[in-house]
């Protein structure tokens, strides 16, 4: 699954190999569910980000919320700064917090990655 804003590498790579891909339209949201269902929410709209009633006044959710606005606000220009800070330096230097870290940017950039490696790997099974 993905999406064609997002993806447009892939559907080059698509283009250059001659495969003949139908893509089909749907719904695509990211969730989250941590520790055995302690921690989750969704980003759906705020009745799924707050699926678990109590986070709304749970102030390290909001700051994380607020974290992930900055990092969406700031990531084109960041990338095209000389700056060769690993992602963790930048996290640090610009006081992003470790909810933020932990259960949105970490979750999102790696589960695509793992997914495809459990997905593709003779050493796991589904």
């Amino acid at each position: 699954m993905f999406n064609p804003p997002t993806y447009p590498n892939f559907l080059r790579f698509l283009a250059l190999n001659k495969r003949s891909v139908e893509v089909v339209k749907t719904q695509m949201t990211f969730s989250v569910s941590r520790d055995g269902g302690v921690f989750e929410w969704a980003g759906d709209g705020l009745r799924s980000v707050f699926c678990q009633p109590r986070r709304v006044f749970d102030l390290g959710m909001w700051r994380m919320l607020f974290d992930i606005m900055r990092f969406n606000a700031c990531a084109v220009r960041v990338l095209t700064e000389n700056d060769d800070a690993s992602i963790g330096e930048y996290l640090e230097r610009e006081g992003y917090s470790s909810r933020f870290r932990d259960d949105y940017l970490i979750v999102s950039f790696l589960t695509p990655f793992l997914l495809s490696l459990i997905s593709f790997s003779p050493f796991f099974v589904l």
